[in-house]
């Protein structure tokens, strides 16, 4: 995809606002320009480009958008799961709508909708852009297979989180000191918040290419988790939780937080079952 073809995605007015000064773009090397802070996000899933676009009307707040060209859909897919608080689907293939914002992802592209100071014809404009972008975009993108093997017992469904770079490793919690699973752009991750009495558990899906890549994760993992794998990979933690994982084939999955070990069981067994 090159900036052209990003260009075209974007119409050129909308509920009266008009496409202001020059658009922008921005790669890898100068995204930290653009979103200091904000970058890693994007880096760590792919990223190619942005095109970055102001609308404007006159006496009315500025709109600003942005569409992330990810590369691949699942790319667009991460970086929408690290977004939303609650799942929606007026855009896209997944959206959300905030108080002055529209986001949502379709095919390999992140769209970001933001108005300065929110008014209800900004609000407007703003659904207008997310509507004649989402019809541009033709094409739909697949959702990675490892979230579709996610039991959907007591599932939290807003919290599933995809990703495939080591650093999300402890986005629910620090968890990990080093890259033990070995998570690489070959590995295909997934984290998720299982609703229990007290507390919500943590369930970790790590899809290798291979089963030796596999194997090498799980032994890793296994060496640091359980002081004792013999006893079984079920242990408590320092707060009395517990943790317990299973491998099977390329597949490996991990409780954490759980309440008791039949709930860990019951976890693992239905992953088996999928």
């Amino acid at each position: 995809m090159n900036s052209k073809s990003l260009t075209g995605l974007l119409p050129y007015e909308c509920s009266g606002w008009k496409a202001g000064s020059m658009d922008k773009f921005y790669d890898n090397e100068t995204l930290y320009n653009y979103i200091d802070g904000g970058a890693e996000l994007y880096i760590s899933y792919g990223f190619s480009e942005v095109i970055s676009r102001k609308y404007i009307k006159a006496g009315q707040p500025e709109i600003r958008v942005d569409i992330f060209d990810m590369i691949k859909s699942r790319n667009a897919y991460g970086v929408y799961t690290h977004s939303r608080e609650r799942i929606e689907h007026n855009y896209g293939q997944g959206s959300q709508t905030l108080i002055e914002a529209v986001l949502f992802w379709k095919d390999r592209y992140y769209i970001s909708i933001l108005c300065q100071t929110g008014t209800t014809d900004c609000d407007e404009a703003i659904h207008c852009l997310a509507k004649a972008i989402d019809a541009a975009i033709p094409n739909e993108g697949r959702i990675p297979g490892v979230v579709k093997l996610l039991p959907e017992f007591k599932l939290v469904a807003e919290s599933v989180t995809y990703f495939h770079h080591p650093v999300w490793l402890n986005y629910f919690a620090w968890l990990f000191e080093d890259n033990y699973l070995n998570i690489t752009k070959e590995t295909s991750a997934v984290w998720a918040k299982y609703q229990t009495t007290k507390k919500r558990a943590m369930l970790l899906l790590v899809q290798y290419p291979d089963e030796h890549t596999a194997r090498l994760g799980n032994d890793s993992f296994t060496k640091y988790f359980f002081s004792n794998p013999e006893n079984g990979l079920i242990t408590k933690d320092k707060s009395g939780r517990w943790l317990s994982s299973r491998l099977e084939g390329k597949l490996f999955a991990a409780v954490f937080d759980a309440p008791d070990k039949d709930f860990t069981k019951t976890l693992l067994d239905k992953i088996h079952n999928k």
